[in-house]
């Protein structure tokens, strides 16, 4: 069998092997892009915002919700983006809960 297909292989100049077996995928061809690396240790700002928040009471967490409003977000950043501003909301939730119960008990 790996002779059959050697001597296709090499009759047919290449052709018959790569049309017969990976005719259904798409293959690219040209220079690879390289990515340029992601900024604060290459974890993004989304990430960093999100981690720095649990340390300085979530204040990153709303800077980083006008990033994501105002500002071009790198697409592989945007997982970080999202995690920050479901804490947002989330700590937003909290406080107002805690301050209406601190209300009600006065």
């Amino acid at each position: 069998m790996i002779f059959i297909l050697y001597a296709l292989q090499h009759f047919t100049g290449g052709d018959f092997i790569s049309q017969k077996f990976f005719s259904g995928y798409a293959v690219a061809e040209g220079r690879p892009v390289r990515e340029s690396r992601l900024p604060c240790c290459g974890i993004g700002v989304g990430w960093f915002l999100f981690i720095l928040g649990f340390f300085l009471g979530a204040i990153p967490w709303y800077i980083g919700l006008l990033l994501l409003v105002c500002g071009r977000i790198d697409y592989r950043e945007k997982p970080g983006y999202i995690a920050y501003t479901i804490a947002a909301i989330l700590a937003t939730i909290a406080i107002v809960l805690g301050v209406t119960r601190e209300a009600d008990d006065c």
